[in-house]
Formats: structure tokens, C-alpha cells, sequence
């Protein structure tokens, strides 16, 4: 099969533990974009942290983020899918009924932060050390209507499971869930995506591969989690990496190794180099 074009997820896929590129990883990724095969990073990140991974490669290629809410190459746009206006007023009123859990809100280059707890001050603090052309945009917001002020279009909600108010997490998680519009995903454990019904990373996947005029066939994806699901089943060769969720296994076609065992590296070289 003649792969002309790779997708890869991020966070438990092309980086391990340390949220770093390991060096056969890398060689692996970059020995494959040599061959002309298009190297597209497909996250549930936003873009601008997507960005600075495609840097420390050194290749220009398209950005899927946000789950597949967003396409972007450089400062081009290729496809957008925002949250409905309706759906999202309703899930913000929801949010300040469940007040207590901690969320994020994801536009195209900044990401709103309802409170600065310990893990969003170690990532700013992180972030400002980040070159200034590298960092992420942050805003804290005390109430999440101070969105519709922001004016800004949401491509995703990103809500984070506590263990002490699991309940409360269960009840905010079924109710978005039921809001005409939306469609909750997880990409990551302990945590839930909300994004536009229409998005997936497959169905961007889907769309860059009209745009460049490559069939399924010839477009291998890799990924670990259940936001990963879609590309892997739209794809001709579909690989779960071997730290994959069992239900993600099933979907693909090849279970690599695991992300701390260079799993990006072992499909690569076995279906393309």
C-alpha cells in the first residue's frame, strides 16, 4: 500500500511521558516527509501548542487541533467548525451551575481558563519561559459568559474530571451531553472534550484528504484514545498505539508499541520506510 499521507496524534502517541520526541520518533517522522509522504499533526490541542511540536520537527505541514474543530497551515485556515452559538450559551449557564468543576475553553489561538489552580499556574509559568512566538495566548475568566463578550468563535470545551466530586463531574458531563449541537468526545483520561456534532479528527482528516486529492487507502493514522477513533477507521491503514484504551485497539487495522517504546516509529517504518 503506498502511503502518501501520515496523521498523528499527540499526547500518547508522537510524545511520551515527558511530552517530548524521541530521537527514532523524530528520524522515523522526518525520514517519511523526505519520501514526499504529508506529515499531518491531528490533536486535541490547540493550534498554537500544536504549532510549537511542528517547529521542533522542522516541517511545514497542516495542523488538525481542537479535535478537528480547526485546519490550519501557517496563518491560512482551511477549515473551521465552532460550537453553536445556542449550544454553547447553554452550556455556559450550565457551567456556572456546576461552578465547583474546573473547565477550559478553546478558541483559535487563546485558551480561557475559568481559574488559576495549581496546574494552570505551573502552565503559565511554563508558558512564559516558551519564546514569545512559541507561547499560548491565556485569559482567566471568572464566569464563563465573559466568553460571549470576548466575541470570540469556541471550538471546544475541555472539561476536567475531579475524583472528590465525581458525581457532580457524571451529572455536568450528561447534561452537555444532551444539548442539541454538541458532542462529547474524551481525548485525554480524566477528562471530556465538548465540540461542535459535526467534528471529529476523521472528518478532518477526511476533508484535507479531498483537498490534496489522496484517498483513504493511501493515508495511514496513528493514535491512543477514543477522539483518535475516527481518523484511525477513515484511514487505509488504521494503528492504535500499544498504551491505546482496548476499544481503540479493536478499531485498528496494526498495534504498535507503546509511546515509550518509539510506537510512532515501528508503524512508520514498517508500513512506509
Amino acid at each position: 500500500m503506498n502511503i502518501k499521507l501520515i496523521a498523528i496524534d499527540m499526547d500518547g502517541t508522537l510524545l511520551y511521558s515527558r511530552n517530548e520526541i524521541t530521537p527514532r520518533v523524530k528520524q522515523a517522522v522526518l525520514a517519511a516527509a523526505e519520501k514526499g509522504v504529508k506529515i499531518v499533526i491531528s490533536t486535541g490541542r490547540i493550534y498554537s501548542s500544536a504549532r510549537q511540536y511542528t517547529r521542533l520537527l522542522g516541517i511545514e505541514t497542516p495542523i488538525i487541533s481542537s479535535n478537528g474543530a480547526l485546519i490550519r497551515k501557517d496563518d491560512e485556515n482551511i477549515y473551521k467548525c465552532s460550537i453553536p452559538r445556542d449550544a454553547l450559551e447553554e452550556a455556559t449557564n450550565l457551567l456556572i451551575d456546576y461552578d465547583d468543576i474546573y473547565y477550559r475553553m478553546y478558541g483559535d489561538e487563546v485558551y480561557y481558563s475559568k481559574k488559576e489552580n495549581k496546574a494552570v499556574k505551573d502552565f503559565m509559568n511554563w508558558n512564559e519561559g516558551q519564546k514569545p512566538e512559541e507561547q499560548i495566548k491565556v485569559k482567566i475568566i471568572s464566569n464563563p459568559l465573559e466568553i460571549f463578550r470576548e466575541g470570540e468563535d469556541i471550538l471546544k470545551m475541555f472539561i476536567v474530571q475531579e475524583e472528590t466530586r465525581q458525581k457532580r463531574y457524571d451529572e455536568l458531563i450528561r447534561k452537555l451531553s444532551e444539548i442539541k449541537g454538541v458532542y462529547c468526545v474524551s481525548s485525554m483520561p480524566k477528562s471530556m472534550d465538548v465540540i461542535n456534532k459535526n467534528v471529529s479528527k476523521g472528518h478532518a482528516l477526511e476533508h484535507l484528504a479531498k483537498r490534496y486529492n489522496i484517498t483513504s487507502d493511501n493515508i495511514m493514522s496513528i493514535g491512543d484514545n477514543y477522539n483518535d477513533i475516527e481518523m484511525i477507521q477513515f484511514a487505509g491503514i488504521g494503528v492504535a498505539m500499544g498504551n491505546a484504551d482496548d476499544e481503540v485497539k479493536r478499531k485498528a487495522d496494526f498495534v504498535t508499541k507503546t509511546n515509550l517504546e518509539d510506537g510512532v516509529a515501528v508503524a512508520i517504518e514498517k508500513y512506509v520506510l
